[in-house]
């Protein structure tokens, strides 16, 4: 049982600094090879990829704040969780050296078909002088499992497009997904989750495998639409946001299928596992 009383909950803010290896580790985790990410000898250095963000939010979700306000612990912590959707906005780019304040706040819990949505809104600045890095937006849902009241939201939470798919013309892009692409993802992101990386637990889950996070699903399509529209832009883009609909199994492939930019920038994604079906679906990006 998720408790209404997590409506509203103070995550409170911690203080994380970005160091070299850990962008340089992460920007690998997800199969990206250009210099802006690997090359520290470049002139300028290098960024963090725009989908690093995740990684600075996920100690959020695993906070005491937050556990405690759902009603878990360390031992519940990952029970019947999946991330049903995403939604992130970025300010400026990541470097090494970054000290950054990152905060949070349950914005909504809401019963579904599928169980209860939990939606955190999490915010990073810097340290400093509190300028915004990015804004955040994860909806944890719990399978199968209720909360003992109506529901509702505090915020107004973020909508993504209303299409699952992508409506016009498209481009296919085929993506490997290497047999331990969710042990490497989960080092180098510092998101660990045991459906990703341990088969028994999957198996005891209900799940057939292990399967994929799917921010890394999620930050591979994005990196291959940077490549295209905006390759060694340290800003690359504005926003990136998805739902995640079905499983993507460690050692398929998937096909990343995506619409031309319209004149803002504006980029209709989706994401199709090897069954052929939507695994990232309503998704957008926005390009800088």
């Amino acid at each position: 049982m998720i408790p209404q009383s997590a409506l509203g909950a103070d995550l409170g803010c911690r203080v994380i600094e970005v160091d070299k290896r850990w962008i340089l580790s992460f920007a690998a985790g997800i199969g990206s090879a250009a210099p802006i990410y690997l090359d520290d000898a470049r002139p300028g250095g290098i960024v963090a990829p725009a989908t690093f963000t995740v990684a600075l939010e996920w100690p959020t979700l695993m906070s005491t704040a937050y556990l405690g306000a759902i009603g878990r612990d360390e031992t519940s912590a990952f029970d019947d969780l999946v991330h049903g959707f995403q939604d992130s906005r970025f300010h400026r780019p990541i470097r090494p050296g970054d000290r950054l304040a990152v905060s949070g706040r349950i914005v909504g819990v809401q019963q579904t078909r599928a169980g209860t949505l939990v939606t955190t809104r999490i915010a990073t600045v810097d340290a400093a002088d509190g300028a915004p890095v990015a804004e955040g937006w994860f909806g944890a849902l719990y399978r199968g499992v209720e909360t003992d009241g109506p529901g509702g939201c505090v915020a107004e939470l973020p909508a993504l497009r209303a299409e699952r798919g992508v409506p016009h013309a498209i481009t296919r892009q085929t993506i490997g997904i290497p047999r331990g692409q969710a042990h490497i993802y989960t080092e180098c992101a510092r998101i660990w989750n045991p459906l990703h990386t341990e088969r028994a637990f999957a198996l005891a889950a209900g799940l057939p495998d292990i399967i994929l996070h799917g921010t890394c699903t999620w930050a591979m399509a994005l990196q291959r639409l940077i490549d295209r529209h905006r390759a060694d832009r340290p800003m690359p883009l504005l926003r990136a946001a998805t739902r995640f609909t079905r499983m993507v199994i460690p050692g398929t492939t998937v096909v990343l299928e995506h619409a031309p930019p319209d004149r803002d920038g504006f980029i209709a994604f989706a994401v199709q596992n090897d069954a052929a079906e939507i695994a990232l679906g309503h998704a957008l990006a926005v390009l800088a």
